[in-house]
């Protein structure tokens, strides 16, 4: 047997890493995987989605028009013959205020769907990626999480996974079940 000469310093790097990517959880991703952070984004959609409000870089919802728009709400309510201080609530106005804001010059309709994305950050690591999602909240989207992916059929990626389990093989009781198997081939 080979040996490699390594400082104490990445020793102890290489068997906590080691151990962690033996007893972390998977999420019931196939083996071996690597995690992303993954968040739900905004996405132009099209007449299926949500209508939105666009004016001047900015989308607003159709109910936030009237606190944030008044005096486009204003208009819209008299030129529709509502009762003067209708709100949003209280009438169902979907389609004419489309139409309305359709017809003004500096305004326009755009259409957002929800999806997920994933972010192109990934890791061995599930704890690398919730310490990207605690420091990073503000630069991703609404519900941000940890997404597991793959590299199932990734020759190299699985060798290197192998390799890191053998130099510090855990207890079976601690690995997790889906790498149980895959560790000792």
């Amino acid at each position: 047997m080979k040996t490699i000469s390594v400082s104490d310093e990445d020793y102890e790097i290489l068997m906590e890493l080691s151990k962690e990517l033996q007893t972390q959880e998977n999420d019931h991703q196939a083996f071996p995987y690597f995690w992303e952070p993954r968040s739900e984004k905004s996405v132009q959609g099209s007449e299926d989605d949500t209508p939105l409000a666009y004016h001047d870089c900015s989308t607003y919802e159709f109910e936030e028009l009237e606190e944030s728009c008044p005096e486009l709400w204003d208009e819209f309510i008299n030129k529709n013959d509502f009762p003067d201080g209708s709100h949003y609530s209280d009438i169902d106005c979907d389609w004419e205020l489309k139409d309305f804001i359709e017809d003004e010059d500096d305004w326009q309709i755009v259409y957002e769907k929800k999806e997920f994305q994933s972010e192109h950050n990934p890791s061995l690591f599930k704890s690398d990626v919730k310490s990207f999602i605690k420091c990073n909240k503000h630069h991703l989207g609404a519900r941000p999480q940890t997404y597991a992916r793959t590299v199932w059929r990734m020759p190299k990626m699985e060798s290197l996974i192998k390799a890191i389990y053998r130099i510090n093989q855990q207890p079976e009781e601690s690995v997790n079940n889906e790498a149980l198997h895959f560790r000792g081939r």
